[in-house]
């Protein structure tokens, strides 16, 4: 091996990234044309990793849909403090409403929250993100809470006809703020005449249980990982935490998967989910589909270098 092959090949294991090198790696992209295979080889690291940098900052340019930089650093602080603060098992709301209309799980559906004392077992609640003591909520966000509730109550989550109250009606407090209670009223119109889109079901919680991916469905958990040693090194493992078939399987063998890739949920249709890796030789995807009772492996899908199906 030459000393120029030395110096040019990628490291391995994990390394961590500023958040400036990163900007300055999509720079690259952006502006001297050249593709993520030859920037990233340029820069020593995995294209996948810089084409993930890339997908980034195209949610964040609002080219394509996906969880922001911003929304996923507002969520992490709110699960931070409900954590390390409150003592809590994790977000206490039931699903967080942001002013861009965008709706992420909290605690979700189904599941008992920490939101409204005396009342945690028999409702959900909505969060919307802002300070509605002076600012207004925005139509968006107004009409994703209604298409929710509608969603919600289409599926069973919650009862048909149930009372869409604010925190203030049933505790003593000035949440959600007078101009968000004030406009309750629209909610409720929306969720009467259908007027509000009625999104798909938001992505599973951030929090990631040291995995890559995490599903919550119908009462159960299930979290991938890939093997990074032992016999199974390579491997797509699938675990069920809670509900379902519990234990661990190996949805694709050992060797498929690239060791440093990180597994993402990816939906594929509506309300329709699967899981994608990147493969070991980096030029194709590999899915995990769900069928109702297990995870079973796909066709992989080929790849140019740092292209991937769309995230939730």
């Amino acid at each position: 091996m030459s000393a120029w092959q030395r110096t040019k090949k990628k490291p391995r294991g994990r390394r961590r990234f500023s958040e400036e090198f990163k900007r300055d790696a999509v720079e690259l992209v952006r502006t001297t044309g050249n593709s993520i295979a030859q920037v990233a080889d340029e820069l020593g690291i995995y294209d996948s990793t810089l084409g993930n940098w890339l997908r980034q900052d195209r949610i964040d340019r609002g080219e394509r849909e996906g969880l922001t930089s911003d929304d996923r650093a507002h969520m992490r602080e709110l699960e931070a403090f409900h954590v390390n603060t409150r003592g809590w098992s994790g977000i206490a709301y039931s699903e967080v409403v942001f002013p861009s209309g965008n709706v992420y799980e909290g605690r979700g559906l189904g599941r008992t929250g920490a939101h409204t004392l005396d009342h945690n077992s028999i409702s959900h609640a909505w969060c919307f993100v802002g300070n509605f003591e002076n600012d207004q909520p925005t139509d968006g966000a107004l009409r994703a809470c209604a298409g929710r509730i509608r969603w919600a109550m289409g599926n069973g989550f919650v009862r048909p006809g149930s009372p869409i109250r604010g925190h203030r009606d049933v505790n003593q407090t000035a949440c959600p703020g007078r101009n968000l209670y004030a406009r309750l009223p629209e909610i409720r119109s929306f969720v009467a005449s259908g007027a509000a889109p009625s999104p798909a079901p938001p992505p599973p919680p951030l929090e990631e249980l040291d995995m890559g991916a995490v599903i919550q469905n119908q009462g159960a958990t299930i979290a991938f990982e890939v093997v990074r040693d032992g016999p199974d090194k390579g491997a797509l493992r699938h675990t069920w935490l809670a509900g379902g078939n519990p234990g661990a399987a190996n949805i694709w063998p050992a060797g498929y998967c690239a060791l440093d890739a990180e597994p993402r949920l990816v939906r594929t249709g509506p309300g329709s989910y699967a899981v994608a890796v990147q493969s070991a030789d980096r030029i194709r995807e590999l899915l995990a589909i769900y069928n109702g009772k297990s995870w079973q492996k796909a066709q992989p899908i080929p790849t140019d270098a740092g292209a991937a199906v769309p995230t939730v």
